[in-house]
């Protein structure tokens, strides 16, 4: 007889084991791409939690920064641009600073995927806010396969400007801006590519507005409403905007100005001729009462010391040398110094002042004319002038520049408005020695204080 038992055993022996390998294979085949797929997704998910660690420290970083930049500067715009920037430089993506946008009613600043709000302090007793807000976009590396949308991360970092110490800022301005009559205006516009440098401060009943390359050198800048600073210019100093302060007429009540001013009225006769100085020549003249000035020569002119009333305009031109020390001139018109004259004019001060000029005055006008120039410097050489310009109702035009004499020297421009498209030296450090009237805000404010993250 035949046996088959122990071949029947070991075939069927051989094929359990064959269909156990091919259940394996089958099983390693169905889950190997579940268990890469996991294993890249958790790759992607470490790489998303990294990319959002290193996001949240560059917006705290960016948040800090900007904070103290305002509670250097109080300043939102300024605080703002300083938290773009380094936000940048930790890696997030913004654009030029010149195409960051600025909306001064919600004090937001919007740099690509940055966006600045400064706001109210988070924590009670603090000056301000400076929140952060930084996306950034991760594309996926394994989990590619399932989907290829990527990963967008959003980090806020926010910070509080802590108040600081009261310390001496303020100064004794030498540009002024009365103007009070639009809201939202501005009554001190800097443009073009010049310079505006002194020690004294700026002030402004309205807004303060820089555009083109212009760059301001000043102690503080005072601004009742917004202090307007794009990218390509700057203003170095404190810079305080927002005040809710308005700045009185500094003149309206002295008594001296107020002589010499109605000296202009129709009961104040003439006693001198028109003035009109042409050609080659060197003239002194003397104080008086004129109809008007013009002044073309090639020659040299002296003003000798003493109160000039002039009942209409005043224009300086041509090559001439004018000079003249204990000079106070009033006028009922405009005063325009244009050409190339070189003009040397110093006010009276409270011990030298004669005749009825006014101590630390160098011109005033009454010209009621707050959409015209009244007070135009253009031209040539900038004149050097000492004292006050005092146009209350008028505008003053700087597009050929202006300056004082050195850094000891006074000179302090109060107009309704005051344009400066050209440079400008100015300086405080002699005023008191004048008799300048001092104008302002109180010289003791707050100085920069502490930051601390708060969200």
């Amino acid at each position: 007889m035949i046996r088959f038992s122990s071949c029947i055993a070991s075939s069927r022996s051989t094929t359990v084991a064959t269909d156990r390998r091919g259940v394996v294979a089958l099983w390693v085949a169905v889950t190997t791409p579940a268990v890469a797929l996991a294993l890249g997704l958790g790759v992607d998910v470490t790489e998303w939690v990294v990319a959002n660690q290193q996001l949240q420290r560059a917006a705290d970083a960016a948040a800090n920064s900007g904070a103290i930049q305002y509670g250097i500067t109080l300043n939102a715009q300024q605080a703002a641009n300083a938290a773009a920037d380094i936000a940048e430089a930790n890696g997030a993506l913004g654009g030029t600073r010149a195409a960051r946008t600025w909306n001064a009613s919600t004090k937001t600043l919007v740099d690509g995927r940055i966006t600045v709000v400064v706001g109210t302090a988070v924590a009670s007793g603090d000056s301000a806010s400076v929140a952060v807000t930084l996306t950034k976009t991760v594309a996926p590396t394994f989990s590619s396969v399932v989907s290829s949308a990527s990963k967008t991360i959003t980090a806020t970092g926010t910070a509080d400007a802590t108040p600081g110490v009261p310390v001496v800022t303020y100064t004794q301005p030498c540009l002024v801006g009365l103007g009070t009559a639009s809201a939202g205006a501005s009554d001190i516009t800097f443009s073009g590519s010049g310079a505006v440098h002194g020690t004294c401060s700026i002030l402004s009943n309205e807004q303060i507005s820089l555009s083109g390359g212009v760059q301001i050198s000043v102690g503080t800048a005072f601004a009742n409403g917004a202090i307007t600073i794009p990218g390509g210019t700057s203003i170095t100093g404190v810079v305080k905007a927002n005040t809710g302060t308005l700045q009185a007429d500094p003149y309206a009540g002295n008594s001296t100005l107020t002589a010499a001013l109605q000296q202009l009225g129709t009961g104040t006769p003439t006693n001198k001729p028109a003035l009109n100085v042409g050609g080659v020549t060197n003239t002194t003249i003397v104080a008086g009462v004129y109809p008007s000035w013009t002044i073309g020569a090639s020659g040299t002119v002296v003003l000798s010391p003493g109160l000039y009333v002039v009942k209409g305009p005043i224009n300086l031109s041509g090559a001439a040398l004018i000079t003249g020390s204990g000079v106070s001139i009033v006028s009922s018109s405009s005063l325009v110094i244009s050409g190339g004259p070189f003009v040397t004019l110093s006010a009276p001060s409270t011990l030298t002042a004669t005749g009825g000029s006014v101590p630390g005055v160098l011109f005033a006008t009454n010209l009621n004319a707050t959409s015209s120039a009244g007070l135009n410097f253009s031209g040539g050489a900038a004149p050097t002038l000492t004292g006050v310009i005092y146009g209350p109702n008028t505008q003053t035009s700087i597009s050929g520049g202006v300056q004082t004499n050195g850094t000891a020297g006074c000179l302090e421009i109060i107009a309704y408005s005051i344009n400066v498209t050209g440079g400008a030296s100015v300086s405080n450090a002699g005023c008191a020695a004048l008799g300048v009237n001092w104008l302002g805000p109180s010289s003791t404010t707050s100085g920069p204080g502490g930051t601390k993250l708060v969200m």
